[in-house]
């Protein structure tokens, strides 16, 4: 039982089971280490639960990193950057964008949760002023770059333009999490990951209308995934909230 829990724990575990789903019938090289990366995920969550036994070897570490509740999302992370090589060595330009974006966006969020940080930009405010005083746009492309629900939101902007055009019913909120990310700082984080959450239901919506059960299933998965980490960010929040002096 023990397994389970940290096995569904970890929004790492739906990503993966989401992208085998996707990559099932598209990408036969990205499924298969799609697949691999959710066994590796399993097994190392195995392997905390043998606490009888001291595992040596790639077994040994295997074991330490199942202590990490984010090592199915920093798993995740790398797993998206390897088959947006796949996508670049095949000129799948949506594929790429998509894979780099996630990917980058997974390491990032394992990151920020496991450390239980906060905030690491500085408001869009002082990235405005110091625009105005630089007279440069390279503060804001950094920020950008560094905010894993700006690179969420582009990701699934492709991903939503490859599956159809009813997708596109989902930009107003797409927009919207890189908005309360990155401007409405104060705010609960928890609230733009639910918007991401919305997104990929309504992408599962659209893949049942199109018989697309695989990118249902996918979405759903996402969905779910999305939930967990806006969870996470709550529990953030609110502990920034006690350790605000009064």
């Amino acid at each position: 039982m023990n397994m389970i829990r940290l096995i569904l724990k970890d929004p790492g575990t739906f990503f993966a089971l989401g992208n085998t789903c996707l990559f099932a019938l598209v990408s036969p090289l990205a499924f298969v280490v799609m697949v691999m990366t959710l066994m590796l995920i399993v097994l190392s969550r195995w392997l905390v639960t043998c606490t009888q036994k001291n595992w040596k070897g790639i077994l040994g570490v295997l074991q330490q990193a199942g202590n990490d509740p984010c090592w199915g999302l920093e798993m995740m992370g790398y797993a998206c950057l390897m088959v947006a090589l796949f996508a670049m060595i095949n000129e799948a330009f949506v594929g790429f964008v998509c894979s780099v974006c996630f990917g980058f966006a997974n390491l990032l969020m394992a990151h920020r949760l496991n450390k239980g940080i906060l905030d690491v930009l500085p408001s869009f405010g002082k990235i405005l002023k110091e625009i105005k005083c630089t007279h440069s746009l390279t503060p804001l492309l950094l920020a950008l770059l560094k905010e894993p629900i700006v690179l969420i939101a582009l990701g699934m902007l492709h991903a939503g333009l490859a599956a159809g055009g009813t997708s596109l019913w989902a930009f107003p909120l797409i927009c919207l999490a890189p908005y309360f990310a990155m401007v409405r700082r104060d705010m609960n984080r928890a609230i733009p990951q639910i918007c991401l959450s919305m997104c990929a239901l309504w992408y599962a919506l659209v893949g049942v209308a199109n018989a697309k059960f695989c990118v249902t299933t996918a979405n759903i998965c996402f969905a779910v995934a999305y939930l967990e980490i806006a969870l996470q960010e709550h529990r953030i929040y609110l502990k920034s909230k006690d350790a605000t002096p009064l």
